[in-house]
């Protein structure tokens, strides 16, 4: 039962430090919606800011004093976008109720952001002041409790003659009820004659079975020779692959030493398969590899296609470094790869919507294949104390299979 006084929790959102700068262009706008028993509220917008000073006190409702130590207080920081997309997660601090104090023993405590999933970039703290006071409840609640148990008493009236009204048809029902199982006595007594007309003949038995499935499943018989004929079907986005068998049985070779282990290597193209290594020069390995195209140009065959690439730029690039302690940045490249060839792009310095426009080709000699695309920070642009360049960090990845894209002509 809750206690008979009014109790208050009072959270003051002083300031937070070190934010995580998400809008794009090295900045943020935060602001805080805090939780507490069912209750929500928000503090205003710190516009393109970093070190936000809000000092603002929030005002929650103890429902019950007794059960405050089990309540939890959630406080989560967003990044404001005022362009109608949803607010970005800046981080989130969690407080059980058991630690809060009666207010003139509150302090001034930093807590750390944490984050909400394993991918989430956060950093940063925030500064909070928390108690709570009491308060004697005014006479006119004990007026309103009246009311309110008045009103509870006549809603359970209601709902009591709502139930006798409800049971009333349901007597009148009865008959129709018992009617039922007789008019389904037919179809019961057709359900057991049916396995002793068909108990000699068991292929009899099997074809209504399966043709009872059928209906239950709502596929018919033309679905389900289409479903089983893959080789036809229709719905596949890719043609099929070929694929090269290599079977590697033994060697002769009567120069090996004894107690040496030897391997064989499979070269196609530019792939490679080495087998595993032997003393008793019998391998009896399969090897299976989609690459069959040949090294010698004169075996190669005509290419069935050219497939064009234009590189022209990227949104909204998460920081992944810091540029003189003060703000994100990102000095992002491209690097696409289709077969054995690869480029790369040219380096956009301090820019989160890089522009590259740059345009590459490839020859295509199978549609089954894909290509990837991958967006780097270069590191060498910021040395650490030693003196070093930093180690390139990949922002982001991208896998295009060729036959899902459209072809001119």
């Amino acid at each position: 039962m809750p206690s008979a006084n009014n109790r208050k929790l009072l959270v003051e959102i002083c300031n937070a430090k070190k934010l995580m700068p998400k809008d794009g262009q090295g900045t943020s706008s935060p602001y805080v919606l805090v939780d507490f028993d069912g209750q929500r509220r928000r503090t205003k917008t710190k516009v393109r800011d970093l070190k936000p000073q809000w000092d603002e006190k929030l005002e929650f409702l103890v429902h019950d004093t007794e059960a405050m130590a089990t309540e939890t207080l959630e406080i989560n920081v967003y990044n404001d976008k005022k362009t109608g997309n949803r607010s970005t997660f800046l981080g989130k601090v969690k407080l059980s109720g058991s630690t809060f104090v009666k207010t003139g023993l509150e302090t001034l405590v930093y807590y750390p952001l944490e984050k909400r999933s394993v991918f989430s970039q956060i950093k940063g703290e925030i500064g909070l002041k928390i108690c709570y006071v009491d308060e004697d409840p005014p006479v006119v609640f004990e007026a309103a409790a009246t009311t309110m148990e008045n009103s509870k008493a006549k809603e359970e009236k209601v709902e009591e003659e709502e139930k006798k009204e409800e049971e009333k048809p349901k007597d009148d029902e009865k008959p129709p009820e018992n009617s039922k199982p007789e008019e389904e006595k037919p179809a019961a007594v057709a359900v057991v004659e049916n396995p002793s007309i068909a108990q000699p003949d068991k292929s009899k038995v099997e074809k209504p079975i399966a043709t009872q499935k059928r209906r239950d499943s709502g596929v018919n018989d033309l679905e389900l020779q289409s479903l089983g004929n893959r080789s036809c079907c229709t719905y596949d986005l890719v043609e099929r692959m070929p694929f090269l068998y290599v079977r590697v049985l033994k060697a002769k070779h009567p120069n090996v030493e004894a107690g040496t282990s030897i391997y064989a290597k499979l070269v196609i193209g530019t792939h490679s398969i080495r087998t595993k290594s032997v003393s008793d020069k019998d391998w009896d390995q399969k090897i299976v590899t989609s690459d069959v195209q040949a090294a010698e140009k004169q075996l190669t065959k005509l290419p069935i296609g050219l497939l064009e690439v234009g590189i022209r730029g990227a949104t909204d690039l998460l920081p992944v470094k810091t540029k003189d302690g003060t703000r994100g940045t990102a000095d992002a490249y491209v690097v696409a790869k289709y077969g054995p060839k690869w480029v790369r792009t040219r380096t956009t310095l301090d820019q989160f919507n890089p522009r590259w426009h740059e345009q590459y080709t490839w020859d295509v000699y199978d549609p089954c294949t894909v290509l990837t695309i991958g967006v780097f920070d270069n590191g060498r642009y910021k040395r650490d104390e030693a003196g070093k360049p930093g180690k390139d960090l990949r922002i982001g990845k991208l896998r295009i299979r060729l036959s899902t894209v459209d072809a001119n002509g």
